[in-house]
């Protein structure tokens, strides 16, 4: 629905729309766990539990908000699909949702080059919004090759959770600086937000990397390639399979050919 929802957006229910758009949908916050598995000898627990309640509680109720939200575009599709009857779509189909996979493409590019040169808590968010657009996108055009597309989707699932991780990372450090005087040894914070500025770098790293492969094409070029990944798969719905199964010939009482008697 994102590929058609970027490519045809006039016609698709505003609700459902505004909720895509507004990156509501996102994953719970686990970087603060994976951090107390991995430094956990190095800070004491009360050092992480603290600064981590508040992210618990914003996640509690983002949850609450995606139940909200899922009620709410629930309602709009069922609304809307009278309006889905009015999307003009082309024969070939692949062109109706080119438009949308070059934009989505494009736009994760350029987040992700702005990531490099200034690498700020808000545009790595930024980019990992473009990330999961187009993460959503290729799941739906899996079907065309699924062992190719699903390499990228795999790839684009792992880069959206180093971003995601980075982003809980950032929380915790702003919740950390707040509730130092709750863990009463200044040390501890030093060594809890040096840790964690260890681990974002880490993740900052993860997520250039594996970018420059999959941000490697030009936008027109990748597009290209979906749309030849498109034409093999249609017309390899078209072509009919050759059974091996061939009937054997049935031979009648004279065995003779040409005149030749070919019986022992």
């Amino acid at each position: 629905m994102r590929i058609l929802v970027k490519s045809l957006s006039v016609g698709t229910p505003p609700a459902y729309r505004n909720r895509i758009n507004s990156g509501l949908f996102t994953d719970s916050c686990a970087e603060p766990q994976k951090l107390r598995d991995r430094f956990g000898d190095q800070l004491s627990p009360k050092a992480l539990s603290r600064p981590r309640r508040p992210l618990a509680e914003s996640n509690a109720r983002s949850s609450a908000d995606k139940a909200k939200a899922l009620a709410e575009v629930a309602r709009g599709l069922r609304s809307g699909r009278r309006r889905i009857e009015k999307w003009r779509l082309g024969k070939d189909g692949f062109g109706d949702l080119a438009a949308g996979l070059r934009r989505t493409y494009k736009q994760g590019r350029q987040e992700f080059a702005t990531s490099c040169q200034d690498p700020t808590v808000a545009n790595l968010h930024e980019w990992r919004k473009r990330v999961k657009d187009l993460l959503y996108q290729t799941r739906v055009l899996k079907k065309v090759w699924p062992a190719e597309v699903g390499k990228l989707v795999d790839e684009l699932d792992r880069l959206g959770d180093y971003l995601s991780d980075h982003h809980d990372l950032a929380l915790l450090r702003e919740s950390s600086a707040d509730h130092w005087k709750d863990i009463g040894d200044e040390s501890e914070i030093e060594t809890l937000v040096a840790l964690i500025d260890q681990r974002a770098a880490e993740l900052r790293l993860d997520a250039r990397l594996l970018g420059e492969r999959i941000y490697a094409e030009k936008p027109k070029a990748f597009v290209s390639r979906f749309q030849a990944y498109w034409r093999a798969w249609r017309e390899e719905g078209k072509a009919q399979p050759i059974s091996i199964h061939a009937r054997k010939p049935e031979l009648s009482a004279d065995t003779s050919v040409d005149g030749l008697n070919c019986a022992p």
